[in-house]
């Protein structure tokens, strides 16, 4: 198979599983909000659902354009993605933390939200992008 073809079944597998991953997390945290009686914390599960799609859409976007253009320096970009979601994050956080400063409960609800969907969609990419090197790996052997 060809190495655009590959890349693109690469991208493809990662949308595809990005997103059931997030739905699966969002529909577990619309669950819990509803047998919890949590009603305020709807919110923050739709905006992390929504930030882990947008994150992970970019993310897939700037590994495809690494992948075709400069396929050897694929070690920084795995650093580099993880640091900048990692401050992105860290940022995001920060914001929700001023703008629910006046409701504690809220805020705590969001950060644990947040914290959980981060962590969920690290296993995610690391284990993906782990695997994907691997059957590289493989292939020049």
């Amino acid at each position: 198979m060809e190495r655009s073809e590959r890349i693109k079944r690469i991208v493809h597998r990662y949308r595809l599983l990005s997103i059931w991953m997030v739905c699966g997390m969002a529909l577990a945290g619309f669950f819990l909000v509803s047998v919890g009686d949590l009603k305020d914390h709807v919110y923050s599960v739709a905006f992390c659902s929504l930030y882990q799609l947008v994150i992970n859409s970019v993310s897939i976007c700037a590994w495809r354009y690494v992948a075709v253009h400069s396929p050897n320096v694929m070690n920084r970009y795995y650093m580099a993605c993880g640091s900048i979601r990692m401050l992105l994050a860290l940022m995001v956080v920060l914001a929700g933390m001023f703008v629910l400063y006046e409701r504690q409960d809220m805020m705590l609800g969001f950060v644990i939200t947040f914290a959980l969907f981060y962590i969920c969609s690290l296993i995610f990419e690391t284990t993906f992008f782990s695997i994907v090197e691997k059957q590289k790996q493989k292939r020049k052997d």
